[in-house]
C-alpha cells in the first residue's frame, strides 16, 4: 500500500488490512508498537490536543458511577502522579477491559487516552482537565513502588528531614477532624489515606456526642442532629435518618468516646450550621460504632464573649458556646401593699422557676 494512498477516509480499512497481514501469533505485538509511546509525561503537563500520551500514575481510588444524562454506567478514577499531582480519569463500560489492571495502590503506566476539560461544580481535583480512556488505551506495569517516590509535608520548609520514614507513617485509625480542611498550595503534598476529604466512605475516627437533637424537615423528613468531638477538640456536625436513630441513640450516648468506622463526608450547607466545620457526617447503615479506650471529660468549650456577642462581631450563622448562670427577679408585696424587690441567682433561681411552673 502506498503511503499516497492512505487518506482520512480509508484510513479505518487500511489498518484493518494491515491487521490482516500479519500473523495471528504476532498480531498483537506488532499492533501494539505501532501505538506504545516512550515519552512519559507528568499530569501537569497534559493538554487536549493529541491523545498519545503517556503516564506514569498510581490509582489512589477507584469507583463506579450511573450517570443520569447518558444513561450508562462509567468507571471513574482518581489517579496519582510521582509529582504527588492528581487528575481525574474517567472510562466507559465499553472501555473497562483496557484499563481492568488499574488497581488501587498501584504504579502503572497509561497510554493513549483523551483529555478534555474538567467540568462541573465539583470535582474531586485541582486539575483543569481529565482523562477519558478510549479505545485505544493501554495499561502496562510499572516497576515504581510507593516507597520509591518521596513526599515532601506542605506544612514544612524542604529539606531532607521531610522525606517519610517507616516510623513516621500514621496508624490507620489516627484520622482526626482537622485533615478535613487541610489544603495545600503546593504540588509537593504529603498524601495519607487518612486525608479525609468527600470522595470516600472508609474513614475511622474516635468520637465524643457532644450534643444532640431531632429535627424534621420538609425535605430530608425526620432525622437525629448531633454535634461530635475528636481528641483535637475539632468538632463536626452528623446527621442520621429516622432508620438509623435508635442504633445511633443506644450506642453512641453524650458524653461517651467511640469508634466510629464508614461515614460519609459531604459539604456542610445550609445558612445556619452548629459548627465551622466545611464538612459535615452522614451515619448510615453500614457504620460501624464501637467502644474506645480514649478518655477525657473535657467539654470541648469554645465559650463566647459577652462583648462580642453584643457588638455583632460574632458570625450569626454559627452556633456558639456560651456559660453564665440563671437570674430570677421578681417582687414581693405584703397585705399592707409594701413591694420588696428580690433577686436568685443559680441553683436557687433554677428550683424557684421550676416550682412556679409546676403551680
Amino acid at each position: 500500500i502506498s503511503p499516497q494512498a492512505i487518506t482520512p477516509y480509508n484510513l479505518d480499512h487500511t489498518l484493518q488490512f494491515i491487521t490482516y497481514l500479519i500473523p495471528p501469533s504476532g498480531r498483537k505485538k506488532n499492533i501494539m508498537a505501532m501505538v506504545t509511546n516512550s515519552e512519559i509525561t507528568m499530569l501537569n503537563n497534559l493538554k487536549p490536543y493529541k491523545n498519545t500520551w503517556k503516564v506514569e500514575v498510581k490509582v489512589l481510588r477507584s469507583w463506579s458511577q450511573q450517570s443520569n444524562y447518558s444513561g450508562e454506567d462509567t468507571f471513574e478514577f482518581l489517579l496519582e502522579d510521582r509529582m504527588g499531582t492528581e487528575m481525574y480519569c474517567t472510562c466507559k463500560r465499553i472501555f473497562l477491559a483496557r484499563v481492568k489492571n488499574l488497581q488501587v495502590g498501584q504504579w502503572k503506566f497509561l497510554e493513549n487516552f483523551s483529555v478534555y476539560p474538567a467540568i462541573g461544580m465539583y470535582r474531586l481535583s485541582g486539575h483543569i482537565f481529565k482523562i477519558s480512556i478510549t479505545q485505544c488505551s493501554i495499561v502496562t506495569n510499572s516497576s515504581l513502588t510507593t516507597c520509591e517516590v518521596p513526599s515532601i509535608d506542605h506544612n514544612k520548609e524542604s529539606s531532607s528531614e521531610d522525606l517519610p520514614t517507616s516510623g513516621s507513617k500514621r496508624k490507620e485509625g489516627d484520622t482526626d477532624l482537622n485533615d478535613m480542611n487541610s489544603t495545600s498550595k503546593n504540588k509537593y503534598v504529603k498524601r495519607s489515606k487518612n486525608d479525609l476529604k468527600p470522595y470516600r466512605d472508609e474513614w475511622r475516627l474516635t468520637l465524643k456526642l457532644l450534643h444532640s437533637w431531632k429535627q424534621s424537615t420538609s425535605f430530608s423528613g425526620d432525622t437525629l442532629e448531633c454535634v461530635l468531638v475528636d481528641q483535637t477538640g475539632a468538632k463536626i456536625q452528623a446527621s442520621c435518618k429516622r432508620s438509623q436513630m435508635n442504633r445511633v441513640q443506644r450506642y453512641l450516648p453524650v458524653g461517651e468516646w467511640k469508634v466510629v468506622d464508614t461515614v460519609k463526608i459531604t459539604g456542610a450547607g445550609g445558612q445556619y450550621r452548629p459548627t465551622k466545620q466545611q464538612y459535615k457526617m452522614t451515619i448510615l447503615g453500614d457504620t460501624s460504632i464501637t467502644p474506645s479506650d480514649y478518655r477525657n471529660d473535657n467539654q470541648f468549650l469554645d465559650l463566647a464573649n459577652y462583648q462580642e456577642i453584643v457588638n455583632g462581631k460574632l458570625k450569626p450563622n454559627f452556633l456558639i458556646d456560651i456559660m453564665g448562670q440563671k437570674k430570677l427577679e421578681f417582687t414581693l408585696r405584703d397585705i399592707n401593699g409594701l413591694s420588696l424587690p428580690c433577686c436568685l441567682w443559680g441553683t436557687y433561681a433554677e428550683n424557684v422557676h421550676t416550682a412556679c411552673q409546676k403551680s
